[in-house]
């Protein structure tokens, strides 16, 4: 009887073992995926710093050459791609591949999902709205969702570029490097801090911030959708930190308090900032396309944050 105890016993224990090795492979290949996803795009040579530059609309939205609207999304950790807009891809002749994957990764709206769809296709851009020139990066995948949310590109895309932002025009425009005329005004950090991350791999990116004499906090920069018109998000409780009136926007019906004293690096400006715990991002957020009224490069690569030089203020005056 104790024999055929330990024989079930051990049957059962090399089970769980099997079953254990079994989900730590398939997390464990997982990862990999989301690790090396867009490991292979190809960034067209040439000698031009400035790629491609965009002009988005109200909505926020720039347009491939045939007409798709796609995000920016500086808070996704991957480009997207939708059913419908795929379709019409390969209606135009794309030659889009579609690949079976295993990926537990968020979603455009922060949430974790796992996706078992990709594809590998070349994304072809305007290199300027008003021109007909285009430019093609190569082999460029993008997770496919049903849920129809919209295309997004992603920081598994935008994480190989400098990123710049012309105060002026509005236009985002992608380099290769940051240009001359910018001079450096902080790190930009790079971490894993939701508990989410812990089961996958994250391409957050955060900009250090002091706000209202608050202490200083690492702003998840977010582009996406639920930040689009916001500077600055803070959870409701900060309310009781505001230096400033707090009233509900007319638009948006959220808490907002404007002129807050915000230190970037050794700098300060006055920003807006909206408290909010339902909007799809980080209790702590920045949108770095609407936060600077100067022109701003983001070097992801280097993870570093420069500022437009103007040549009648001197480097040492701030931001305001």
């Amino acid at each position: 009887m104790k024999k055929q105890n330990r024989k079930t016993i051990r049957t059962f224990l090399l089970s769980l073992l099997v079953i254990l090795a079994v989900l730590l492979g398939v997390y464990a290949a997982g990862i990999y995926q989301i690790v090396h996803f867009n490991s292979e795009m190809v960034i067209p040579d040439g000698d031009n710093n400035r790629l491609v530059t965009f002009r988005p609309d109200e909505q926020g939205l720039i347009y491939t050459t045939t007409g798709q609207p796609v995000t920016i999304d500086m808070g996704s950790r991957h480009c997207f791609i939708t059913t419908a807009t795929l379709t019409n891809f390969k209606r135009c002749g794309y030659p889009a591949t579609e690949y079976p994957t295993l990926i537990l990764t968020s979603d455009q709206s922060g949430h974790y999902r796992i996706y078992t769809r990709k594809v590998v296709m070349p994304i072809i851009l305007f290199v300027h709205p008003d021109t007909t020139e285009i430019v093609r990066f190569e082999n460029v995948e993008l997770l496919i969702s049903d849920k129809e949310e919209g295309n997004v590109i992603g920081m598994d895309f935008l994480e190989r570029f400098v990123i710049e932002r012309d105060v002026d025009t509005g236009e985002i425009a992608l380099l290769r490097n940051v240009p001359q005329n910018y001079t450096y005004v902080c790190d930009i950090n790079s971490r894993d801090s939701s508990i989410g991350d812990i089961i996958g791999y994250s391409r957050r990116m955060y900009i250090p911030l002091r706000v209202n004499d608050d202490e200083p906090q690492n702003y998840y920069m977010d582009t996406g959708r639920g930040i689009r018109s916001c500077e600055l998000v803070q959870p409701v409780k900060n309310i009781s930190k505001a230096t400033s009136n707090v009233y509900a926007d007319p638009e948006t019906g959220m808490m907002t308090q404007d002129n807050c004293r915000v230190m970037i690096g050794n700098r300060m400006r006055f920003a807006r900032v909206t408290y909010s715990d339902t909007l799809h991002t980080d209790q702590y957020s920045i949108n770095p396309f609407k936060i600077f009224n100067r022109s701003i490069a983001l070097d992801l690569p280097n993870r570093k944050l420069y500022y437009r030089c103007v040549e009648e203020v001197k480097d040492s005056l701030p931001l305001t």
